[in-house]
C-alpha cells in the first residue's frame, strides 16, 4: 500500500497496480483510502466486514469513492452498451459481461502533504481524464475529485463518497447541518437534524438502506460520533444530488451524491473534507 502521513494521522492507500485483488470494479482505483490510523488511537475507519479483510472486494473498507456505471437504483446504464460493455470510470473498459478486458491506468505523484492518482480513458465514444487528490493538512483530509470529457458523447457522472465509519456499542450519531427528512424505516430516527439508531445493530446481516429527502442548493455537511475520537465532520464543497444511509452491526455510511452531465471538453471538480477531531491529552 502507499501511505501519506504527519505526526497525527496516518492513511494507508490501495496501490492501483499492487493491490488489485482488493480492488474490485465498484470503487474507484485511485484514491482509495483503505485506513487512517490516529497516533493516539489507532485505526479509525471501518467496513461491512470489518475488522475482517473483506472477501468480497463489494465491500470495501475505509473512504472508498465509486464513479458509477448505471444509475442508483433504477439501474440505467450510463457509460455501458447493452450487450457490448463499455466503461466504468476510474477502473477500466468492461466486455458485456462486466469483465474488465483493459484495466485503466494510474500515474501518482507524492508529496509531503499530498498524493495525486491521474488516469483516462475511452471507448464506444465516451472518453474522460480523471485526477485524484489526496491532501492531509493536520487532522483535515480532502479528497478532490476532477474530470474532463475528452470523447465525442456527453459523458454523466454520477459519483458517490461511500466512507464507512465504526459503531460504538452498536449505534452511531449522525448530525445532519442542513435540512432533511427520512422516510419511516425500521433502523433510524431523523429529529432536530440527528439521526439516531432505532436499536442496535449486532451482525453483518442486521443492516438498513435509507434515501433521504434532501432541500437542492444545501451544501453537504455533516458531523458523526466515534468511538475513540469527539467526532468526525465531513464537508462538501457541492450540494448533494442524493443522499443515502445505511449501516450493518459493523459500520455505518452517508453517502453524498453528485450528478452532472459533461458535453465534450467539458471539465468539473468537486471535493469533500474530512475532520477528525480529537481533545489531545
Amino acid at each position: 500500500m502507499l501511505e501519506l502521513k504527519n505526526d497525527s494521522l496516518r492513511l494507508e492507500i490501495l496501490d492501483p497496480v499492487n493491490d488489485r485483488v482488493r480492488l474490485g470494479t465498484r470503487y474507484c482505483w485511485g484514491g482509495y483510502v483503505w485506513q487512517i490510523h490516529d497516533s493516539l488511537h489507532g485505526p479509525l475507519l471501518s467496513g461491512p466486514e470489518y475488522p475482517s479483510e473483506p472477501e468480497d472486494v463489494f465491500n470495501g473498507q475505509g473512504i472508498p469513492e465509486v464513479l458509477r456505471h448505471s444509475v442508483l437504483l433504477s439501474g440505467e446504464l450510463l457509460t455501458i452498451e447493452k450487450g457490448k460493455g463499455g466503461l466504468i470510470v476510474g477502473v477500466g473498459q468492461v466486455d458485456k459481461g462486466m469483465e474488465v478486458t483493459r484495466p485503466c491506468t494510474w500515474k501518482f505523484k507524492q508529496s509531503a502533504s499530498s498524493i495525486t492518482f491521474a488516469t483516462g480513458d475511452a471507448a464506444h465514444g465516451w472518453g474522460y481524464d480523471l485526477t485524484r487528490r489526496l491532501e492531509l493538512d493536520g487532522r483535515r483530509l480532502v479528497s478532490r475529485t476532477s474530470i474532463r470529457n475528452t470523447g465525442r458523447r456527453t459523458l454523466p457522472i454520477h459519483w458517490f463518497a461511500h466512507p464507512f465509519f465504526p459503531l460504538t456499542d452498536g449505534t452511531l450519531v449522525c448530525q445532519l447541518h442542513f435540512p432533511a427528512t427520512m422516510p419511516e424505516n425500521p433502523g433510524y430516527t431523523l429529529e432536530d437534524g440527528f439521526i439516531r439508531f432505532r436499536k442496535p445493530f449486532r451482525t453483518f446481516e442486521e443492516n438498513e438502506f435509507v434515501m433521504l429527502e434532501i432541500e437542492p442548493d444545501r451544501l453537504f455537511d455533516t458531523t458523526l460520533s466515534h468511538p475513540a475520537l469527539e467526532a468526525i465532520r465531513i464537508t462538501g464543497d457541492f450540494a448533494p444530488a442524493r443522499l443515502p444511509i445505511w449501516a450493518n452491526g459493523n459500520t455505518f455510511s452517508i453517502e453524498p451524491y453528485v450528478q452532472r452531465s459533461l458535453e465534450p471538453g467539458e471539465e468539473t471538480d468537486w471535493s469533500l473534507t474530512y475532520e477528525f477531531r480529537r481533545e489531545i491529552p
